[in-house]
């Protein structure tokens, strides 16, 4: 799960090398649209046995978890099928990619980047992945870079701009100390 964690923020969120704020909560002017599923679309997807088998394994029911009756995925157990896991998922991914996809919320906000830089590195070594950890000096460089302006830190920027907006205690404890930021040179 932390490595598709990881991979998300740097495949859906990245701009640049420093990681945009969020995704819209709605698609095509509803709500959770490219998320949830109902029995029916996965057995639409899949087949009637994998449907059945998938909503099982993610908790989808007829009466829904979310709005309208659908389902946010959820995983509370490992799957008694990891080969058959897989295969559904693959599957279930590549239906929900042809779904109309959330507009990104392009901001880059100092504080947000520092959780990222630091679950970076941590999952670099949790799952000893250097690649992980070359993302996270990325964007601490290009943080330091961008939202470090006349000695004082920034709180966002858009696009490549950095605000007028400065840096607020959050930003600063999730950034790190000024003192620390020698070392992503």
């Amino acid at each position: 799960m932390a490595a598709q964690t990881a991979q998300f923020l740097i495949n859906d969120l990245a701009d640049g090398d420093m990681f945009t704020s969020s995704l819209d909560a709605d698609a095509a002017g509803s709500e959770g649209s490219t998320y949830v599923w109902t029995p029916t679309q996965l057995r639409e997807v899949l087949d009637e046995d994998d449907g059945r088998w998938a909503a099982r394994v993610f908790e989808v029911t007829e009466h829904g978890t979310f709005e309208h009756g659908a389902s946010v995925l959820q995983l509370l157990q490992d799957p008694d099928d990891p080969e058959r896991f897989e295969r559904v998922r693959a599957a279930l991914l590549t239906a929900r990619s042809a779904r109309v996809q959330p507009a990104r919320d392009d901001k880059v906000l100092t504080a947000w980047n520092g959780l990222a830089i630091t679950a970076l590195a941590e999952a670099s070594v949790a799952l000893d992945d250097p690649a992980l950890l070359d993302a996270a000096l990325r964007c601490a460089r290009a943080i330091v870079d961008l939202h470090y302006v006349d000695g004082r830190l920034r709180r966002a920027s858009l696009g490549g701009v950095v605000g007028d907006s400065a840096a607020i205690l959050e930003d600063y404890a999730r950034a790190g100390d000024r003192a620390c930021w020698p070392c992503t040179s």
